[in-house]
This record gives structure tokens, sequence and C-alpha cells, in this order.
């Protein structure tokens, strides 16, 4: 039976995509996801498969044409592209990853009109579909991912650790299902033939509330038990340079750069700290290959005394005289100047660092100019730190939990991820990018340190907190501490998306099930 007519349901699906796209920076009201599917949820009940596609696919694209309005910014100031040509570009990606919500609410209203009850297999539907269009080794798109919207609700991502990013999707999911159930036999019932018995619905109802009030507690109590941990600090200064993304790579600002980062840089380490960092690309030279540049970078760390990690571009020659460009970033270090460590990015950005499918899409430019290819780094390199350890991530490699967490099981204490958000101007970009970067610290236990080029510049703790943050598009610097992480590396380091995987296993069998079979109840009393 369908409880909402058709144009109530396309209110209600268009209702569900506000409401996470406002629980998502710059907006912040995080809260909203808890029962921001309900509406959705509503809308598809009773209608057939092809109906609840679009009902799904609708309530995506408004939640990414908003949540992603920023690519606009990037495209038309940085990509030459006109607005004319801007927005269908991206209808173009919010359609593509609204397709993923229109499959998941296809899937959700179909065993769901076989048996109502079926509801409870949301959770695992949405995270299958959420790992799967998050991890492709070369297209994998994680941004705006559910679990993301609570960077600042702290008790709730602690069971990351655990199982990812996508185990707290999982749980928004879980509750969008149980308050759904309630809603459903509360307003419904006496108009509907097929109703969840009693029994069930409190059932169901006390099971998803004892794992959010379980993940909650564990969040509370893991926060009150880490605030007491007492251990070494590392003192870090961040370098914000704020350099206008046009003018990075015109020779003729060159010394005016170097001066800037000089400056920001000899003016901020008066406390003497263990490390300094520039964001990244912060070098408008090749290191190594232009020799005045080169020489002035390794005086300055050797006149400061402390270890510099810097970004860069690196160019190498391959075997067939062809030049390769790379991200690289450099850790000097005073003592040992001739033995600078150095890390390569290995996920480049689609379409800004490389186009895919290029044979097919060959009149469609890079928005990172180089005279020649971008090469891809070919492993996870630790920097050494005294007698720390720690990986770094460049830019959009902090999207992808299982990259990072590789640095942490090859025993990295501490993580640095150094950026140029450049890109995404006054947006909600930045905002959006640093929130995934503090999922990352609690999936690892291990503090991250991040510089970005204009900004947000911070600190994040193993708990996940943001703090020592900057405002954007401000020269500025930031004197902070981190206590690196002891110890074993977590579940999730070590292992990686066993839960996620478990999803998409539990999803493929027991849809095929439903399918095959025709079983009107697949969660049995």
């Amino acid at each position: 039976m369908q409880i909402i007519k058709k144009s109530g349901a396309i209110y209600f699906s268009i209702l569900t995509g506000l409401l996470l796209a406002f629980s998502f920076p710059k907006f912040d009201f995080e809260f909203l996801a808890w029962f921001g599917f309900v509406p959705l949820l509503f809308a598809i009940e009773g209608r057939k498969g092809s109906e609840s596609f679009w009902l799904g696919f609708l309530a995506g694209l408004f939640f990414y044409l908003i949540g992603l309005h920023w690519i606009i910014n990037t495209l038309v100031n940085f990509g030459n592209i006109s607005p004319f040509l801007g927005y269908p570009i991206l209808f173009l990606l919010a359609a593509y990853l609204s397709t993923y919500i229109g499959l998941f609410s296809w899937i959700i209203s179909s065993l769901s009109h076989k048996d109502p009850r079926n509801i409870l297999l949301a959770p695992l539907i949405w995270t299958s579909f959420e790992y799967l269009r998050s991890t492709h080794s070369e297209l994998g798109f994680s941004w705006l991912g559910l679990g993301y919207s609570q960077y600042k609700n702290l008790p709730s991502i602690q069971i990351s650790e655990f199982t990812g990013v996508y185990g707290v999707s999982a749980l928004i999911i879980l509750t969008n299902s149980a308050i759904y159930m309630a809603l459903r036999e509360w307003f419904f019932s006496g108009n509907m033939k097929d109703t969840f018995s009693k029994k069930y619905l409190i059932s169901s109802v006390s099971f998803a509330s004892i794992i959010l009030i379980g993940s909650l507690s564990y969040g509370f109590y893991d926060l009150k038990s880490s605030a007491n941990k007492e251990g070494q600090q590392i003192k870090a200064t961040l370098i914000q340079g704020n350099i206008e993304q046009k003018l990075k790579w015109e020779k003729k600002y060159r010394k005016n750069i170097l001066e800037i980062y000089e400056r920001l840089t000899i003016t901020s380490v008066q406390n003497k700290p263990d490390i300094v960092i520039w964001p990244e690309a912060s070098l408008p030279f090749f290191y190594n290959m232009e020799i005045p540049e080169t020489l002035w970078l390794n005086q300055l760390n050797k006149s400061l005394g402390i270890p510099m990690l810097v970004g860069g571009q690196r160019l190498e020659k391959n075997n067939l005289g062809k030049y390769i460009y790379y991200n690289s970033a450099y850790l000097l270090n005073p003592d040992s100047i001739d033995k600078v460590q150095r890390y390569d990015k290995i996920h480049l950005v689609p379409f800004g660092e490389f186009i895919p499918f290029s044979d097919i899409l060959s009149f469609i430019k890079k928005l990172v100019y180089v005279p020649g290819e971008l090469g891809r780094g070919k492993k996870i390199s630790l920097f050494e730190l005294a007698s720390w350890k720690f990986g770094v991530s460049i830019c959009y490699e902090i999207t992808f939990p299982d990259l990072v967490r590789k640095s942490v099981k090859k025993g990295a204490q501490f993580l640095v991820t150094i950026t140029n958000d450049a890109w995404f101007g006054d947006s909600a970009a930045s905002y959006q990018h640093i929130a995934i970067a503090a999922l990352r610290a609690v999936e690892n236990r291990t503090p991250i340190l991040r510089a970005a080029n204009t900004g947000i510049t911070g600190t994040i703790d193993a708990s996940g907190k943001i703090y020592d943050e900057t405002k954007i598009f401000v020269e500025d610097t930031v004197q902070t501490s981190i206590q690196p992480r002891q110890g074993k590396p977590t579940y999730y380091s070590q292992n990686g998306d066993v839960f996620s995987l478990s999803c998409v296993g539990l999803s493929i069998v027991l849809v095929f099930f439903a399918f095959r079979t025709g079983n009107k109840n697949l969660l049995k009393n």
C-alpha cells in the first residue's frame, strides 16, 4: 500500500535531499542526518522499483547539487570552463552519485514490498553502496559519505576505529529505519493491512536503540578515558602562505612567494618546534633541479635548525626520455641535508591531475597544468622525525580510508596531510575536506597535522577533535602540539574494511535470496 500520494512522494524525496545537504559543512546541522532518510522511506513504500529508483535519485540530486556546488567555482575559475558547461558537469556528477541512492531506494522498496520488516536491511545495503562508490582505485569518490556529516558529533564517530567511517553511516541508516518503523505504525497502522506486529516492532526498535545507545556509550567512555591520557608531545609549526592559485607557478612571483614562506616561518619558530610544515605545492620550483632555489631552501632549513616538511613538484625522465611530474612531499633535516626523505602522491584527482578514459575524453584538459604527465607514487613512505615515524597524505588522498590506514599499519605514530584548497574558493569544500580528515584520525587513533595553502590549517587529535584551526584565505601560522599514537594500531588500521566488505557480502546473499525465492520475511521473528 502506498502511504504517500505520488505528488507528496516527490516532495518527501526532495525533503530528504535537503535534510542531508544541510547536515554537512558549512551548514553543520549534523543532527538532521539521523532522521533525514525517513521522508524518503515513506515516499518509496508501496511503489514499484522504477518509481522508487527515481524518487531516490531525486533526493540524491538535491543533496549533491547543494553539497557539491563548490565544484562550479573550481571548474570556472581554474578549469577555464564557462558556467554554461560547468553546471552540466556538476549535474552529471550529481546524477552519477544519485544513482547509488536510486538503487538503494529500488532495492529497499522491493524488499519491504515483500514484507515491511525487511526495512532493517537498509543499513547493510546503504553501506555496501557507499563503500563501492568510495573505493575504486582511480574513480572512487568518498566525498559526502554519510558518516562524515557527524565529524563534530564526537561520541557517534568513535566506533570508526573498528568499522571505518562506513560504520557511522550504517548507524545513521539504522536509526532512520527504526524511526520510520515507529512513525509508520503510529500514524498509519489503522489504514494498512500489512503492519508490524507489536512484538516485532518493539524488538526491532529496541535492537536499533541498543546499537545506537551502545555505540554512543562507547564513544562517551572513550572520549573520557582518552582525555586523561598523558604522553610525550610533539610541537609543530604549520604555515599557511595563502598564495593565489594563478600566481603559484608564475616565475615573476617566485621570489615573492619564497619571501612569504621565509617570513612566516622565521617569525613563528621562537618556541623551537620539532617540525615545521609547509602545504602542498608550496615550493614554486623543482627541488634539487633548480639549484639557486634549492640552495636557498637548504640554507633556510640549516639556519632554523628544525626539520621541515615541504610540498613541491618533482620532475623525472623515464626510460623513453619523457618527463614525468610528481606531486611530492620532502622532509629536510638540518643535520643531514643530503639525506632528504620523499613521498610521491599515489592517488591522483580524476580530471584534476589525470583524465580517466583519456582515449575517449582527449578533449578535456587537466585542472592542474604541467607540461607533461603526472606520475603516481609507487609506495607508502614513512618519514622519521627523531624517534617518531609519520605518514603523509597529499590533498585528495586523505579522503581514502584504506590508503591512509596503511601508513599506520606500517608504524606511523602520527599523520600529516598537506593540501592546496585554493581550488575550492570560499566555499563549503574546505570545511568538508577537514571534516573527512577528522574521521581518518579516529579510524587510526592517530593525530593529524594539517597544513593548507589557503586554509583550513589545523590539528586533529586521535578522537577527531579539530583545534588550533585557521580561517581561510589569510596568511597565518599555527603553533600546535600533538600526542603521538602509542601501542598497537586499531582494528581498522590493521584489518581495513572488514565491516564494509561484510555488509557487501551479506547484502548480495540476502537480496539474491529475496528475489530468487520470493521469501516474504528475511528477518523472521
